[in-house]
């Protein structure tokens, strides 16, 4: 069974950041619970940064996979959502209909994450990521359910890999600046690190 090492990264979907109604909720709650304008700035800002980590308003704009023991890859960064999930779509159809997904927080985040960006996109769900989503004791492999609490960069600079010179919460800045190459080599990176945890584990 092939087993599918993979990453994403993801920016605000920008239809969410400019729904005036869904920040309006937000700012009624904030007033409800904070007094002073500038805290209610602050979490507001929050809000909106966080939007990046949520199913729901995350826009995909990079991915980044290897298929463990193959020369098999892909990797992509760009502002266009839709034809960065058709290509991922297309590869996947290329490899085993029902591989093993391999990463690092993917249970909770980056198949989720995939699979919504697809309905949004109203781009057909591959079918691996289908089974993945509705079966995931089988067909994922995530570190971060096995070493709960650790971040990726800590768990890999424990192990005596090489830590990685940046971390998500840069690529919302690296996306405004149209930095879509560092954005790949930090989605890459990341891979790269979870490639080295399977080897310690599958050898």
């Amino acid at each position: 069974m092939q087993h599918i090492i993979f990453d994403i990264e993801t920016v605000p979907a920008e239809s969410c950041k400019n729904d005036e109604a869904l920040k309006m909720i937000q700012r009624r709650r904030l007033e409800a619970k904070y007094k002073k304008p500038e805290t209610i700035e602050s979490h507001m800002a929050d809000f909106v940064k966080g939007m990046s980590l949520e199913p729901g308003t995350a826009q995909v704009c990079a991915i980044c996979a290897n298929v463990y023991d193959s020369d098999e890859a892909f990797g992509v960064a760009s502002p266009d959502e839709h034809g960065l999930l058709s290509e991922f779509a297309d590869w996947l159809d290329k490899v085993q209909d029902s591989p093993t997904f391999v990463g690092f927080n993917i249970r909770k985040f980056d198949v989720p994450v995939l699979v919504a960006a697809y309905m949004r996109q109203k781009i057909k769900v591959p079918p691996s990521l289908q089974v993945a989503l509705t079966t995931p004791w089988a067909w994922i492999i995530d570190y971060c359910t096995l070493f709960p609490g650790t971040a990726l960069q800590r768990f890999t600079q424990a192990l005596g890999l090489e830590p990685l010179a940046v971390s998500g919460a840069d690529v919302a800045a690296m996306f405004e600046q149209e930095s879509f190459s560092q954005i790949l080599a930090h989605c890459a990176d990341d891979v790269t690190m979870v490639c080295a945890i399977h080897e310690r584990v599958h050898g």
